[in-house]
C-alpha cells in the first residue's frame, strides 16, 4: 500500500496571559481541538523512499491509518 505525506492545518482560538503562554499552550490545545474540528488538508504527496520522509519521521515510525504492524522502514526503500 502506498505511503503519503499529508500536510494539514488547523485554526483555533486559545486564551493565554501572553504570547509565550500561547506558544506553550498551543500544541496541547491542538491535540484537544482536532477532536472537535477537522484539519484542513493542504497537500497530499506520495512518498517513494525513506529519504523523502518529512520532519521527525524516520523508518522506525508506523504510518497513521493502517491496519498493518509494519514500520515505514519495512514498507519503503531507502
Amino acid at each position: 500500500m502506498p505511503i503519503y505525506h499529508v500536510e494539514a492545518v488547523i485554526t483555533m482560538v486559545i486564551e493565554a496571559d501572553d504570547l509565550a503562554g500561547a506558544e506553550h499552550s498551543a500544541p496541547h490545545a491542538a491535540k484537544a481541538f482536532i477532536y472537535d474540528d477537522p484539519a484542513e488538508v493542504r497537500s497530499i504527496t506520495q512518498i517513494h523512499a525513506l529519504s523523502e520522509l518529512p520532519g521527525n519521521w524516520d523508518g522506525k515510525c508506523f504510518p497513521y491509518s493502517t491496519c498493518s504492524n509494519l514500520r515505514l522502514e519495512e514498507i519503503l526503500p531507502e
